[in-house]
């Protein structure tokens, strides 16, 4: 997906500059009205260029996004019949570092960019002096995954099974406790 995304990026240096526009247009169709210039470099265009490379491997991405979704639900199925794994994911749960936390944060993450883009791409194509932008009003994000009651449900599983085991174990080993 990666070099995918490089690939198609890099080649658009030597792609016909109005092809690349046409296909960022269709993409942000607001940003047409910024006009473009052939004979001077372009920030529109160094930006279009950019979102084609991101668009061109979109399939990449996705089916990277699939697959992390799959080996996540393979995890879960396996872990039904293998207590291990089962307390590792729980695990990951509580701790918001499982495979599902991490497509939450790229998600979150491609959006946060796409927030900043429509933000700044106006100020950039107009060609505003960065002290035009009150920088003040930008503080720095973190991504706070929701809280879901889903850890505890799996953290529940592993102290019941802990029970059963320490039950099982106490039964097994009744004799040492009645001396």
């Amino acid at each position: 997906m990666s070099i995918k995304q490089r690939d198609a990026y890099h080649k658009k240096w030597d792609t016909n500059k109005r092809e690349t526009l046409e296909k960022f247009y269709k993409h942000y169709p607001q940003f047409e009205k910024f006009g473009f210039k052939e004979d001077k470099f372009s920030w529109l265009w160094y930006y279009a260029m950019q979102q084609m490379g991101d668009d061109e491997s979109k399939d990449e991405r996705d089916a990277m996004y699939a697959s992390i979704n799959s080996r996540a639900q393979l995890s879960k199925n396996i872990a039904r019949f293998f207590p291990p794994l089962q307390v590792q994911l729980t695990m990951n749960d509580i701790a918001k570092t499982s495979l599902t936390h991490h497509l939450k944060f790229l998600n979150e993450t491609t959006n946060f960019h796409e927030r900043m883009r429509l933000e700044f791409y106006p100020k950039i194509f107009e060609n505003k002096p960065p002290n035009t932008v009150k920088w003040e009003t930008y503080k720095p994000e973190f991504f706070k995954p929701e809280d879901d009651f889903k850890a505890l449900k799996n953290a529940s599983y592993i102290i019941v099974l802990t029970f059963i085991l320490i039950g099982f174990g106490l039964f097994r080993n009744r004799k040492y406790f009645n001396k």
